[in-house]
């Protein structure tokens, strides 16, 4: 996951829009994951996140975790900036925005809801 931290592009994660992206660089402060019992949560903060950015990294690293790619790989589509070289994006289920900061402060934070037979979660 260290290939993933810090200012970087990353075309390889988001989903193409209709519409050109001016830029694609964005900043990985932070990528863990927690396991709690068969839960998996997966955090991801940054300055910002391109459309389906999150989603596409979450699927990523599960297929990495499941030993479809190897951290050789992973480096390799970081460098890329093709999503076509990437791994799966994660469904859209269990995905919340916990937190939102401007200027260092919280403008919003939220608990995430519990859906009934949810085994995951993402934060992103």
């Amino acid at each position: 996951m260290r290939h993933l931290l810090g200012r970087r592009d990353f075309r390889s994660f988001a989903a193409n829009h209709t519409y050109a992206i001016e830029d694609t660089v964005r900043t990985l402060h932070r990528c863990e994951i927690k396991r709690s019992g068969p839960s998996l949560t997966f955090v991801l903060e940054g300055d910002g996140f391109l459309y389906k950015m999150c989603r596409g990294i979450v699927g990523t690293l599960v297929q990495l975790g499941r030993g479809k790619f190897t951290e050789a790989e992973l480096k390799a589509m970081v460098a890329a900036q093709d999503r076509r070289v990437a791994g799966m994006t994660a469904p859209a289920h269990g995905l919340v925005l916990w937190k939102v900061f401007y200027g260092g402060k919280s403008a919003r934070s939220v608990r995430p809801p519990r859906a009934a037979g949810t085994r995951s979660s993402l934060e992103g």
